[in-house]
């Protein structure tokens, strides 16, 4: 008579299988949420960045024409200069508008010269840029 074996796997082989398989799991889901909050940090500060190479472009367009360029006097008026973010809305104080961005109007900006703004996200997280100021450029 053929003797036939059957061929597969044994119960400890895949109980073994599915506990690595856990292991992992409980340890890539927490890098996954990490990434959530990376993301959100970066994105803050690329909007950041693109405020703050606007008003150099702005101030530079000032100095070349010798006018014409926006007038910038406060970290509110840079509001416009970026698009394709949303909403960008100007607040006096420190409490931002949920859901969109936000820039403090309250920091002024000298005339050629570097100063700090501040921006918010819409979840409410915060960062800081540097801007320069076009006062005399309208």
């Amino acid at each position: 008579m053929y003797n036939k074996q059957q061929g597969g796997f044994t119960l400890i082989e895949l109980v073994i299988v599915i506990a690595i398989l856990s292991i992992l799991a409980a340890v890539a889901i927490p890098m996954f949420t990490d990434l959530r909050s990376q993301a959100r940090t970066a994105r803050l500060a690329a909007v950041a960045g693109s405020f703050s190479s606007a008003s150099a472009v702005n101030y530079a367009s000032c100095l070349v024409t010798g006018g014409g360029a926006t007038a910038v006097a406060n970290c509110g008026a840079l509001s416009t200069m970026v698009t394709g973010i949303g909403t960008v809305t100007v607040i006096s104080g420190a409490t931002p508008t949920a859901g969109s961005y936000n820039l403090k109007s309250s920091e002024l900006l000298t005339n050629g010269a570097a100063g700090t703004c501040t921006l918010f996200d819409p979840q409410g997280s915060s960062t800081t840029f540097s801007a320069i100021g076009a006062s005399s450029c309208s």
